[in-house]
């Protein structure tokens, strides 16, 4: 365990790549279980005929965008959780040489950075036309369209399952499964950049300890030279 502390934090570059993924990692889980949390509660309350669902216009609902960032967030998730278990090994040889250690971050964060850029323009298409010309709703546009609206006082008790209880949830985790593609694609995109860096100083590492030189040194010093 010391030598792969030891690896990893006396080259800088590495060091910065693989905070990067450990960030990515935690923000593409994130973005995976609140957009599987959404999906599976709309699953659940419009096959269970919630009437704030229009069970009788399952076609008003265009739920794409919703898979689409949980496959999205999976697939970075993966991606970057590979880089920081290879990384964290000194003798691959992917590792030891700068070349091939470049070209495995280009290999995880080139594809990262092309799947969250395809998912924020996919779900932004989607939610931008919604509501328009094709009178459908994504989940973000309906649930927070309607997350405040309450339904006509009848007098009758209205279980949550069957309400909008739940939308402003919904909607939360809805957009933020969206636009935490944003700083996804940034730390990505810088991880990209170190690569290159790391291409153009190959040789950047940090020197040794030199703690046995030194007191090499004073013992040296602390011997008395012989008169001639």
């Amino acid at each position: 365990m010391a030598s792969v502390v030891q690896a990893v934090t006396r080259n800088p570059l590495r060091t910065a790549q693989i905070v990067l993924a450990i960030i990515s990692i935690a923000l593409s889980a994130s973005i995976l279980g609140t957009a599987a949390d959404t999906y599976r509660v709309y699953k659940q309350q419009s096959s269970g005929m919630n009437p704030w669902w229009l069970p009788l216009w399952p076609d008003h609902f265009d739920t794409s965008s919703t898979p689409a960032l949980i496959g999205t967030g999976a697939a970075i998730l993966i991606l970057n959780l590979v880089f920081v278990v290879v990384s964290l090994f000194p003798r691959i040889p992917i590792v030891q040489s700068p070349k091939l250690s470049g070209l495995f971050t280009m290999l995880v964060a080139v594809p990262s950075f092309l799947l969250s850029l395809f998912g924020i323009i996919f779900a932004h298409v989607l939610n931008t036309h919604a509501g328009g010309n094709t009178q459908r709703d994504t989940i973000q546009t309906w649930t927070c369209r309607f997350k405040n609206a309450h339904p006509m006082d009848g007098g009758l008790e209205i279980q949550s399952n069957m309400s909008n209880e739940s939308f402003g949830r919904l909607c939360t985790e809805s957009m933020f499964s969206f636009y935490g593609l944003i700083p996804l694609m940034v730390l990505q995109f810088t991880m990209i950049i170190v690569a290159l860096v790391g291409w153009r100083q190959p040789v950047l590492t940090l020197p040794r300890s030199t703690g046995g030189s030194k007191e090499m040194d004073s013992s040296r010093e602390g011997t008395p030279s012989d008169a001639p």
